[in-house]
C-alpha cells in the first residue's frame, strides 16, 4: 500500500516514484503562507528602533543645565509639590537668570513629578525610563494617525521617518520638556479621533481632554498649542452642537490651564517680575 501511494500511474501502465518534497521547499511554502499585517510592521519597527534608542539612552550623560534643573526638582520637591524651586541651590548660585531664584519654578511640575515617581533607581534612571516609554508610545501613535490619512505605504514611511529622525533621538535622550509635550499632544489627537469609533465615545473624549491637559502642563508655553484640541473639536459638526460633548471635552482640556491660573493667582501676572532679569 505504501508503494502504491508513492507511485503515480502514467500511460502505458508504467509508474514512477514520487520524489519526497525537500525541506527547503516545505519551509518556503510555510513562509509564503504567513500573512504580514500592519501590526507586524509596527512591532518590528518598535523592536528594532526601540533597541537602538535604548542602547543610546543608557549611555547618555547629563549634558546641559536644563537637565540638571529638572533632575534637581524631581529629587527635592515633595509628593505634595512643596519645595518646587531651585532657590538657594548650587544651580541658583551658578546661573544668573532671575527665574532660578524665584520661589516657584516657572515650568509646571508634571515632568519632574513623573521622574520622581519613576526614580526607584535614582532621578537619572527615572528620567530615562520616562523617555523610553514616551518614545515607544510615539511609534504606534504616529503609524495609526498616518494610517487614517494615507494608505499602508504612506503610514509605513511616516513611521520609519519618525523612528529614524535625528532630532527626535536627540530630544528623546535628554531630560527636556519638548519631547513629552509632543508625544502627549500626539496621544491626545489619537484619542480624540479614536473616540468617534468606540462604543463609549464620551469616555474616550474625556480621556482625550485629560491627555491634552497633561500636554499643556508639561511646560510653561505649552498651552499656546491649545488650538490643536480646539480645532479638532470645532471641525466636528456633530460634537460642536452637543452641550455634553462641550462639557466633557472642554472641561477636561481646560485643566491644562491650571498652571497659568496658579501663577496668575500667586504673582498677579503671567510674566511676574520674579521670572524676569533686571
Amino acid at each position: 500500500a505504501a508503494a502504491r501511494a508513492s507511485a503515480i500511474p502514467l500511460k502505458g501502465g508504467r509508474a514512477v516514484d514520487r520524489a519526497p518534497p525537500r525541506c527547503s521547499t516545505v519551509r518556503m511554502n510555510r513562509l509564503n503562507g504567513i500573512k504580514l499585517s500592519p501590526v507586524h510592521l509596527v512591532i518590528a519597527v518598535i523592536c528594532t528602533f526601540g533597541l537602538f534608542f535604548f542602547m543610546a539612552l543608557i549611555r547618555q550623560p547629563v549634558v546641559d543645565v536644563d537637565e540638571a534643573v529638572y533632575l534637581y526638582l524631581s529629587e527635592n520637591m515633595t509628593w505634595w509639590f512643596s519645595g518646587y524651586s531651585t532657590r538657594g541651590s548650587a544651580l541658583d548660585d551658578a546661573l544668573p537668570q532671575a527665574l532660578y531664584s524665584a520661589p516657584v519654578f516657572h515650568h509646571p511640575p508634571l515632568v519632574p513629578y513623573l521622574i520622581k515617581i519613576l526614580s526607584f533607581a535614582g532621578p537619572e534612571n527615572g528620567a530615562k525610563t520616562l523617555n523610553l516609554g514616551l518614545y515607544l508610545l510615539s511609534l504606534p501613535l504616529v503609524f495609526s494617525l498616518a494610517r487614517r490619512f494615507s494608505d499602508l505605504r504612506g503610514a509605513s514611511i511616516a513611521l520609519i521617518l519618525w523612528a529614524a529622525c535625528p532630532i527626535l533621538h536627540l530630544e528623546g535622550r535628554l531630560v527636556h520638556l519638548d519631547f513629552p509635550c509632543t508625544v502627549l499632544y500626539l496621544a491626545g489627537t489619537w484619542l480624540y479621533l479614536e473616540s468617534a469609533r468606540r462604543p463609549r465615545p464620551r469616555l474616550w473624549l474625556g480621556l482625550a481632554g485629560l491627555v491634552f491637559a497633561a500636554a499643556m502642563l508639561t511646560k510653561y508655553t505649552a498651552p499656546l498649542f491649545a488650538g490643536i484640541p480646539a480645532l479638532l473639536f470645532l471641525a466636528d459638526r456633530v460634537r460642536r452642537r452637543n452641550l455634553r460633548d462641550w462639557a466633557v471635552f472642554g472641561g477636561t482640556a481646560a485643566i491644562g490651564f491650571a498652571w497659568w491660573f496658579f501663577i496668575l493667582l500667586r504673582f498677579g501676572s503671567l510674566s511676574p517680575a520674579e521670572f524676569i532679569d533686571d
